[in-house]
């Protein structure tokens, strides 16, 4: 059995903030006339390498900014951030 890829455990990687990756996870399901998939509910999570710090969020801006509230003011200021 092949291991799963890190797109498939953490979803699909969107931008980094600082030492942060957001990542978004997307819920799918069938459609109404039960031909494909379609997306149900997107889910903006933040990772800090393999582990999961905060998810929950339901847009990139919200989870954008708390990454950073998270870095504190010493590295908004290493990474350039404000």
């Amino acid at each position: 059995m092949a291991t799963k890829s890190r797109a498939t455990k953490g979803g699909n990687y969107i931008c980094k903030v600082g030492y942060y990756d957001i990542r978004q996870k997307n819920t799918t399901r069938k459609t109404k006339n039960g031909f494909g998939v379609e997306t149900a509910k997107s889910e903006f999570v933040i990772y800090h390498g393999n582990k999961l710090v905060e998810s929950g969020f339901n847009n990139k801006d919200k989870a954008i900014s708390k990454a950073k509230e998270l870095l504190g003011e010493k590295y908004r200021n290493i990474y350039n951030l404000i």
